[in-house]
């Protein structure tokens, strides 16, 4: 079975795509990316799951960001829609918060995490980094948004975070593109789940795997160590040689990582 579209889905519009059969299985793409990121797994996913990947509102080819929203709301009416009472969530980055704080509001809903490089709610973000993040809606403003993605993936600030192979550094800067919606969108219009989850991390309780990228920033491998220690019975696996899209970067490598620890926990269960 294989969807493919825009949908109504909570009172905005969602760009979904659904492939696979059996149990369904949810993907959640991060900052500066949209779902094509997940494109190199779905075949060997689909073989096992129903694959669910959408563009989270402000991204790709969703709609844009309007007025007051949360992402792990919007997570909840994609599980609503489609009549899902329980699944495994595989996150990246900014997607990776937003399925810890799903996994914290919802916990009856959520199977299993695999997270990638993932931020946290409620965790201090470095002033640089907060700074280059604004630097880059101003150059989009100012100079559009060819000129701005051109510098975003020469930045050595963001080294850390574009791919260093040619292709798939080419596929990540079409997915900055791609995210005009968000340069579009009201900005500060996102309200996350509070209390937030940095404190809040013993709750979890469901299986969680949390893959670290050797090449990733100081803040994010620490963010990693973080929820390591802090997630009961969290796993920590290490991809020593790839930068904060494992994913991306070595897609065999993090999908045989990622399907050894979903059929572990289907096995298990």
């Amino acid at each position: 079975m294989k969807r493919t579209g825009k949908q109504t889905i909570g009172g905005a519009g969602f760009h979904v795509e659904v492939e696979g059969e059996g149990p369904p299985l949810i993907l959640l793409h991060g900052a500066y990316c949209n779902s094509s990121v997940w494109d190199d797994h779905i075949r060997l996913l689909s073989r096992s799951f129903t694959v669910i990947r959408y563009d989270q509102r402000g991204h790709g080819r969703s709609d844009g960001v309007t007025g007051l929203f949360s992402h792990h709301l919007d997570l909840k009416a994609i599980f609503d829609h489609f009549g899902l009472s329980r699944a495994p969530l595989i996150a990246s980055c900014a997607g990776g918060g937003i399925a810890i704080d799903f996994a914290l509001a919802y916990p009856q809903h959520v199977e299993q995490l695999i997270l990638t490089a993932p931020s946290l709610g409620g965790m201090r973000i470095p002033l640089r980094a907060m700074w280059e993040s604004f630097s880059d809606i101003r150059r989009v403003k100012r100079q559009g948004i060819e000129r701005a993605g051109g510098l975003f993936v020469r930045s050595k600030y963001w080294s850390h975070a574009v791919p260093r192979e040619s292709l798939q550094r080419a596929r990540f800067k079409q997915m900055y593109l791609d995210n005009g919606v968000h340069y579009g969108g009201r900005l500060g219009m996102h309200r996350p789940l509070f209390p937030r989850a940095y404190k809040r991390l013993g709750e979890i309780r469901c299986p969680v795997l949390i893959v670290e990228a050797g090449r990733d920033s100081a803040f994010n491998k620490k963010v990693c160590r973080y929820l390591r220690r802090e997630i009961p019975h969290a796993r920590l696996v290490v991809m020593e040689s790839s930068g904060h899209h494992p994913h991306l970067e070595q897609p065999l490598e993090f999908a045989a990582i990622a399907m050894s620890a979903l059929k572990e926990r289907m096995e298990s269960s």
